[in-house]
């Protein structure tokens, strides 16, 4: 099929994507038997040559980075905002000479400034992009424009991603996130054949949808659980609870969009039979993506073919030396009909490895965690207590469905606790008695028992409830 052919095919990936689920319920069933590379367009493989030629090639790295900047760049010329940014830069941004080390000549961009002059930042026509809408690591909707063709090449770097557990494209996946489900009080999932995608409903997780999960999972083979953390562990603690057997099938569990706790990864493999979990850090504005590391726990290495990331400190100078702890900022490759250059993600990490060619410019970074203390608990002298770091093992969690810690006072924090039915009261003391001594007198913590955790528009259940926005670090 010759190259025109592939990029409708490209094109029609991305509605389908979009389309009623009575659409893909008809043309769905059809498109199984076209080849999956088909399916999955010339985008897709396009983009997945240069990420695996690039894990092989530091210098196909840098080279690539530099052109794709100097292309970004030259099409700023058509942009309000970035114009005058140029303007002001002493010297100018010359496009043909532009390299990734004079992105430190620029300023950081910040999200407010997004907010503020969305269509400033558009270098063509916006009736040629998506208009994407979140609500926002601080609880304040972000708007922006991505590419709509972005999808098939976002869809290589996470399958590459995935690879080291296992997956392989076409490999058939549980889904628990924010997809909408038609009539999903009365059948709260679906199966959609073309994408091999066996939908459910992260809304509807009473013990008996669960169960009915579970069962799901068994009767379509499924390989990998891939969704919200919040949302598995709950089916996890469900496996535990009924004493569910995994089926063969199931590989591996494939978590998005929030962080994911150690003590959710042990969760998660004594339910599920062992599996691999393979988590990513990943944004909506796609301007950078990383996998966890294999050999190192806890450490994520950023893809340099996605977006050209830099770990940097108050002053936005870049981060050298190990063990600091600096602000995350990227610049995107792979949508640029609105460039986002030394974006500031409102993420932090602590530096591993700066990005080298002699290690393929992969930037190295542990304890990601967000700056608006979405991920923190602050303490009475208005010290940060990370949730990684209090990392709960209790025995007495197992019995526990699922938490969110609540925190409007400083040094005070409420601990919302659905209990599983075999849940006793000790198990919930035992619990907090165990939190309180990891974090000592800097919180005092209280238990309430609830029924449900409030879930966000998309389904996501925060660990952490926080409402202390104007604590700094």
């Amino acid at each position: 099929m010759g190259s025109i052919d592939m990029r409708l095919v490209d094109a029609a990936r991305g509605h389908y994507s979009r389309t009623p689920w009575w659409v893909r319920r008809f043309v769905g069933g059809l498109l199984t038997a076209v080849p999956l590379r088909l399916r999955l367009g010339r985008s897709y493989f396009d983009t997945l040559e240069l990420v695996e030629r690039g894990s092989r090639n530091p210098d196909f790295v840098r080279e690539y980075r530099r052109d794709a900047l100097r292309e970004i760049i030259s099409s700023c010329s058509a942009s309000v905002h970035y114009s005058r940014v140029f303007a002001a830069i002493p010297g100018g941004a010359d496009a043909a000479a532009f390299d990734v080390e004079d992105l430190a000549r620029l300023p950081i961009l910040k999200k407010s400034d997004v907010r503020r002059r969305l269509k400033d930042f558009a270098t063509t026509d916006i009736r040629n992009l998506d208009l994407i809408t979140t609500g926002g690591t601080s609880g304040v909707p972000m708007e922006f424009y991505l590419d709509n063709d972005r999808g098939p090449r976002e869809w290589a770097f996470i399958n590459h991603i995935w690879s080291r557990g296992g997956y392989q494209p076409g490999d058939r996946r549980a889904v628990l996130r924010g997809v909408w489900i038609q009539d999903a009080d009365r059948r709260p999932w679906e199966f959609d054949p073309a994408l091999n995608e066996l939908r459910l409903s992260p809304f509807h997780m009473t013990p008996e949808t669960l169960d009915l999960y579970l069962s799901l999972i068994r009767r379509f083979s499924v390989r990998f659980i891939h969704g919200y953390p919040s949302a598995i562990t709950i089916l996890a603690t469900r496996a535990l609870v009924t004493e569910w057997e995994p089926p063969e099938s199931l590989t591996g569990v494939l978590p998005i969009s929030e962080t994911m706790y150690d003590h959710q990864e042990c969760l998660c493999r004594k339910a599920f039979g062992g599996v691999s979990i393979l988590p990513f850090y990943g944004l909506s504005e796609k301007v950078a993506i990383a996998g966890k590391s294999w050999t190192e726990e806890g450490v994520y290495e950023f893809e340099p073919l996605y977006g050209i990331t830099e770990l940097v400190d108050d002053e936005g100078v870049a981060i050298q030396t190990p063990g600091v702890r600096g602000h995350i900022v990227s610049t995107g490759l792979i949508s640029r009909g609105m460039p986002l250059i030394r974006y500031d993600t409102d993420d932090s990490g602590t530096l591993v490895r700066p990005a080298t060619h002699a290690n393929g410019y992969r930037l190295a970074v542990k304890t990601i965690a967000s700056r608006w203390n979405q991920e923190y608990l602050v303490g009475k002298h208005k010290e940060l207590i990370s949730m990684a770091a209090i990392n709960i093992h209790s025995a007495a969690s197992v019995s526990i469905q699922e938490v969110q810690f609540y925190q409007n006072t400083i040094g005070e924090a409420i601990i919302y606790v659905v209990p599983c039915p075999d849940c006793t009261d000790e198990d919930i003391e035992d619990f907090v008695a165990e939190i309180q001594k990891k974090v000592g007198a800097a919180v005092v913590f209280r238990a309430e028992v609830v029924d449900e955790i409030a879930t966000t528009p998309r389904g996501k259940r925060r660990l952490i409830d926080q409402r202390l926005r104007t604590i700094q670090k």
